[in-house]
């Protein structure tokens, strides 16, 4: 029994150092200093590649196209199209209606993010939400005009363009989402439609001049926290 245990100890030991020698056979032959990352990308797999690649399935069975200075995508069921960008120098900027026989309803997330060219936009009825950041951050837009038919405005969607003094907003418009005019800072009065029911946290926080804020629906509307705060008057007498 005795030697059935020193037996199996011993087995156990030339085991255990067989498997520190391999270790240490690995890590000799892992040396930072031999990995090249040239090496790498002499094989073909430069990430400029793999990112293309992964955009490239990314938007599979996604149709692309531009329209003039407009640069769109289709929708997921391929019934409208969705403005993506704008690309040109004009500073008075109408997104069309349709765009290749398609109803343009939607703008995507930060389409025109810090756009440098634009002064004015109007947007069609056709488009139902502009999405978040979609004009943040425009310093020289000056005049917004949403068609009768927009529905929603994302977050900080025309958040930070210090220079933009007049909004128009339809009746149909439901929802300002939070930030949505953060720190617009000459913007002195607005008029919102009969259909809005929300408007989202700080939505119009830092309005420095917004002095005037016209309800002309139902007094049922949910505002959020500090939406106001920062304007030229105070949360309570803002609002007439």
């Amino acid at each position: 029994m005795i030697r059935r245990i020193f037996a199996i100890l011993l087995a156990l030991c030339v085991l255990f150092s067989t498997v520190i020698c391999c270790a240490e056979d690995f890590e000799d032959d892992w040396d930072d200093e031999d990995w090249d990352d040239e090496d790498f990308e002499e094989e073909g797999y430069e990430t400029e590649e793999v990112l293309e690649g992964f955009d490239a399935i990314a938007s599979y069975g996604i149709e692309k196209f531009k329209v003039g200075d407009f640069e769109f995508t289709t929708t997921g069921d391929g019934t409208g199209a969705v403005l993506t960008s704008y690309k040109g120098s004009e500073p008075d900027v109408v997104i069309p209606e349709t765009a290749e026989d398609l109803p343009v309803v939607d703008i995507i997330e930060g389409a025109c993010l810090g756009n440098p060219v634009i002064e004015s936009i109007e947007i069609p009825g056709t488009v139902l939400t502009v999405r978040n950041n979609a004009f943040a951050s425009c310093m020289k837009l000056k005049t917004v005009v949403l068609g009768e038919g927009v529905l929603a405005l994302g977050k900080c969607c025309f958040g930070g363009c210090r220079d933009l003094v007049e909004v128009q907003f339809p009746d149909s418009l439901q929802t300002i989402d939070d930030f949505a005019f953060a720190s617009c800072t000459e913007l002195e009065q607005i008029t919102f439609g009969s259909e809005l029911t929300s408007i989202g946290m700080q939505a119009f926080l830092g309005c420095a001049k917004l002095s005037s804020v016209k309800l002309t629906g139902s007094n049922d509307i949910q505002i959020g926290k500090s939406a106001f705060d920062g304007c030229a008057e105070s949360p309570e007498s803002i609002i007439q």
